[in-house]
């Protein structure tokens, strides 16, 4: 189908171009030209007309002067000089006086003189006039030359046009066709060539290559994350399973019947916690999260999560304390802001031994406002450090816990669609700091929003 069209597309788009290129030189040089025309025709124009009115002007002295005669002997002295102006010299009473024809090999045609009229002292009509003959040969002249020039111009025009075509508009465009048809069969590693120059195309072929790769880091991912839910999910999927066959088999009283569904249930709650969210985590991603956006006070939030957890760290023997109230304030949601802060508190008191403190506090830094929440268990590898936020990783430590791995990947998701990084770090001492900051106005939101769109 892709190779069938084309060709069709690739001459329908050629055709209109080159016509296009050579429709714009064309009326370039018509309006050219026909301005070069018109200046001229005009200018031989006015000349004429000069030379007629300064010939009338002449005649009109020697006529006051000498009369009739030395108005004859003028007009014979500039007939023997071959000037082609035709005289007249009329009565009072329209009888004619005096008349001379201009020289020409051409039959005389009196409608292409032009003729200039003075009413002189005894009430007699002087008349001068010129042949525009010669003005049309001049013209007649420039417009074959014009010609001659036109049908050249828009030949080359068409061959610039060809020029133009294969190697600044459709190369770019065939190479682009190229990849796609690449990408298509298979070759997802095809990239568009990109050359120095950053023009419009070039830079529509880097923005493909950008779209490319943001796609194929999505499928990896993807991929990834769908190889480790379908290990994952075998699990609980195998414990339901045996939870009903031990129901169904007839051989438990209803105590073990109910603890079996009651293990089922549990399975089902993990199985559904999973898919919820690896869903919110996708939705975060791709920027399609609805924000419901107000000034939260990151102490409050601080305080609410230690309220909610302080009872599972006293069971475990883990000391929670908050922060110093530093007014810190963001610009968030805050459901999904307490969904973070609940996230971080619940791997730090999961994996902080008995004995062991945990510290969450609002802090302001450098016009961002963060909520930093610090452990003193054993601390993470500095080589597990950069994949702790990866969909369903687990590192050494966390797998002796109960748990899906995907607390902190959707800590990183929710911090990212409100414009905002969170970092982890195992300082020298022990233990763990995680840190999430946020950006006090709706400019970061909006970025983010942009760059996830893209």
């Amino acid at each position: 189908m892709s190779s069938s069209l084309k060709p069709r597309w690739r001459a329908s788009l050629s055709v209109r171009l080159i016509l296009s290129v050579a429709a714009l030189f064309a009326a370039g040089d018509a309006a050219v030209l026909t301005t070069a025309y018109l200046t001229l025709a005009s200018s031989l124009r006015q000349r004429d007309r000069a030379e007629i009115r300064a010939e009338l002007e002449d005649l009109r002295g020697a006529y006051e002067e000498g009369g009739l005669p030395g108005l004859r002997g003028d007009v014979e002295q500039a007939g023997a000089q071959a000037i082609p102006f035709f005289v007249r010299l009329s009565a009072p009473g329209g009888a004619r006086l005096f008349e001379r024809l201009p020289p020409s090999p051409r039959p005389f045609d009196p409608s292409s003189l032009d003729v200039a009229s003075r009413s002189l002292k005894d009430g007699a009509l002087l008349q001068v006039g010129q042949s525009g003959a010669e003005r049309e040969d001049v013209l007649e002249r420039f417009r074959w030359i014009a010609a001659a020039i036109f049908l050249p111009t828009v030949l080359l025009s068409v061959l610039f046009g060809l020029w133009l075509l294969k190697r600044v508009v459709l190369g770019p465009v065939r190479r682009l066709h190229e990849v796609v048809e690449g990408v298509l069969a298979g070759k997802s590693g095809s990239r568009v060539p990109v050359g120095r120059d950053r023009g419009e195309i070039e830079s529509l072929g880097e923005l493909f290559n950008r779209m490319l790769d943001r796609i194929e880091s999505l499928i990896a991912a993807m991929k990834g994350s769908l190889d480790v839910v379908a290990h994952d999910l075998r699990t609980p999927i195998t414990r339901l399973r045996s939870g009903a066959e031990a129901a169904l088999s007839g051989k438990a009283d209803l105590a073990g019947c109910r603890e079996a569904l009651a293990d089922c249930v549990e399975e089902a709650d993990r199985v559904s916690t999973m898919l919820t969210t690896l869903m919110d985590i996708s939705e975060a991603e791709s920027g399609a999260m609805t924000l419901r956006l107000e000034r939260v006070s990151l102490d409050e939030l601080a305080a609410e999560a230690a309220e909610l957890y302080r009872y599972a760290a006293e069971g475990k023997g883990v000391r929670l304390k908050v922060g110093a109230p530093s007014g810190a304030a963001a610009l968030c949601d805050r459901n999904r802001m307490r969904q973070v802060v609940a996230n971080l508190l619940d791997n730090a008191v999961k994996y902080t031994p008995r004995a062991g403190e945990v510290e969450i506090s609002a802090v302001l830094r450098a016009g961002e406002a963060a909520i930093a929440v610090l452990d003193s268990g054993s601390g993470i590898p500095q080589e597990e450090l950069p994949r702790v936020f990866e969909r369903l990783y687990r590192g050494r430590a966390a797998r002796s816990q109960r748990g899906l791995g995907l607390g902190l990947s959707l800590v990183r998701a929710v911090v990212s669609a409100h414009g905002g990084t969170v970092e982890a770090s195992s300082p020298a001492g022990g233990g763990t700091l995680l840190e999430v900051r946020l950006p006090q106005g709706s400019s970061g939101i909006m970025r983010a929003q942009r760059q996830n769109a893209l």
